[in-house]
């Protein structure tokens, strides 16, 4: 769950290696452009746990970053949410050996926070703070979990996601007790 990716295929992990390379080379390249103008760059990225799977390599990618915003979206049934993703690459790869189940509840975050920690840059880890009964069944309870989960790591902050103006006010209201 840190992030880390083996493959038995040594094609496969060599694969995985070149495009997390490529990645990093156009993340390097595009943060130099922006700098050169006096901006600062930032990157909405993968939870670290399928970050490997799509070519983010956090240690890579991080070096060329001012700030990050992982996208931690335990119960988002939609693209970047965690659970949704790695059902996405287990009907993708049907004969992978293994499937990967996950308990994405708090320890689960934890261990998210963990990897990022002692990354080179500033760290606003992604929240869904929205809900649809359908895609994203979150609620106050999930909300101050998570935030308090960010709290204890003592980053920078977090980022409120997706559609804080349709966002419920006991989500809203559980965010300012948090």
């Amino acid at each position: 769950m840190n992030g880390t990716l083996v493959l038995k295929d040594p094609l496969a992990q060599r694969f995985i290696e070149v495009k997390e390379q490529i990645i990093a080379d156009s993340v390097c390249e595009i943060a130099e452009y922006f700098r050169c103008r006096g901006l600062i760059v930032g990157l909405d990225l993968f939870a670290p746990v399928v970050s490997r799977l799509v070519g983010q390599n956090y240690a890579l990618i991080t070096r060329n970053a001012d700030f990050i915003k992982p996208m931690l979206y335990r119960r988002t049934e939609a693209p970047a949410g965690v659970g949704y993703e790695l059902s996405l690459f287990e009907k993708a790869v049907p004969d992978a050996v293994g499937k990967i189940r996950l308990d994405t509840d708090a320890a689960f975050l934890h261990t998210q926070l963990d990897v990022i920690e002692n990354l080179p840059c500033e760290k606003y880890p992604g929240i869904e703070i929205n809900y649809d009964k359908e895609i994203v069944k979150t609620d106050a309870g999930y909300i101050s979990e998570s935030l308090n989960a960010v709290k204890a790591h003592d980053f920078e902050g977090a980022a409120l996601c997706w559609n804080i103006m349709r966002a419920p006010r006991e989500h809203i209201n559980a965010a300012a007790l948090s």
